[in-house]
This record gives C-alpha cells, structure tokens and sequence, in this order.
C-alpha cells in the first residue's frame, strides 16, 4: 500500500550579501529493485519489494548540505491506515525509516546504506551487507536486503545559474567571480570557485533548459 508523507525538507534560497539569491535545486530518486527478505524472523516467507521516491534538495554548489523527503513510500508487511507517522532521516551515504513514537510489537526500522553516495548525475547501488530491516505489526519481520538501487528519475539542476534566472548570463559570470577561490561559485563539486568551474560556466551559456 503506498502512502505520502506529505511534506519536503530544506533546501530553503538564501541571499548572499556579495551576490544574488542562490538557486534551491533539486533531484528525484527512486527505489528501485529493492526487496527485502524477512530470513531471520520467516525464512521460510518470500522476500518483498519496497517502493518509494525521494527528492534531495540543496542549495547551487552544496549538494552534501542538502536534504532530503520522501514524497512516496510503499513498505511491505505495512499499512498506512490508522499508523503513526513514519520519520525518514536521508543522508548522501544512507537512509534511514522509522516510526515516531514507540509501541509494543509496532514499529519500523530500516536502513538502507548505499555503496556510493548520492550524486547529482548517476544512479547509486544499495549496499546489501550493512542494509537491514525490522517490521512489526504484531508479528515482527526482520531480515536482510536482497537488492535494490537508487535510480534518478527527475532532475532540476542547473549549478551555473546562481540567481535562479533560468538561464547563465553575465550576472551569473560576474557572481562567479566574485566568489573566486571561494565556495560558492563552485560548479564542479572541488569545494573551490577556479578555472574549471568557469569553463563549465562559459559551455552552459545560455538558457537552462
């Protein structure tokens, strides 16, 4: 059963006093492919897959800073009608879900590590040895990952555009240079405003889109 958790977390625009409002970007992930196989409580229960998109949001040049909110979930042996709410704590290297509150004999814990962090361009593998579940609904369904990834499906992510415009002009070149050695013009994820991020601004010259 798929539910929504109603609600998207951080990556507010914030106004620098050298230069224009950095844009808030954004990029949707989905799971993909992960099941879970509940073998240390029902060894003998098929494993079940698990569903769900995310979306990290971050602010141009901190993707690592971001944060992230599920805008979809679909967790096995789990039912949305009459449950608390469910808390989901996404990291670049993992995320995990549980319930607010504690019950007896009800409760989630998931945890899903990934082999590689996120990234704003190319999809990540779920680590299937440190990954792990535990369900309970009266009766508890705990077991490992069998599989699964994080594949990205929508993207709204243009760096060079400092001031969220929609498009890299000379505003955008001049903040760029404003901000030389420094971070915030970073393009090209080095943490540093060079040469290269310049080049990057000058191939993306033009509209967004």
């Amino acid at each position: 059963m798929r539910f929504s958790l109603n609600k998207l977390l951080g990556g507010s625009l914030y106004l620098l006093a050298s230069g224009p409002a950095l844009q808030a970007d954004s990029v949707a992930y989905e799971l993909q492919e992960v099941w879970l196989l509940p073998d240390v409580t029902h060894p003998w229960i098929d494993s079940q897959p698990m569903a769900g998109v995310f979306v990290w949001t971050f602010d141009a040049g901190d993707f690592e800073n971001g944060s992230g909110a599920f805008t979809s979930l679909d967790i096995p042996w789990w039912s949305e009608e009459s449950d608390p709410e469910l808390q989901a704590t996404i990291e670049t290297g993992s995320l995990e879900i549980t319930m607010v509150g504690n019950y007896h004999d009800y409760g989630v814990d998931i945890t899903l590590q990934f082999v590689t962090p996120l990234n704003i361009d190319s999809s990540s593998q779920i680590d299937v040895v440190t990954s792990s579940f535990e369900i309970q609904r009266g009766v508890s369904y705990q077991g490992h990952v069998l599989s699964g990834s994080l594949i990205i499906v929508e993207s709204d992510v243009c760096p060079a555009d400092f001031d969220g415009s929609g498009a890299i002009n000379v505003a955008d070149l001049l903040f760029l240079i404003s901000q030389w050695g420094e971070d915030a013009g970073d393009i090209t994820g080095d943490a540093t405003t060079d040469v290269s991020d310049l080049l990057e601004l000058i191939a993306a010259w033009g509209s967004c889109a």
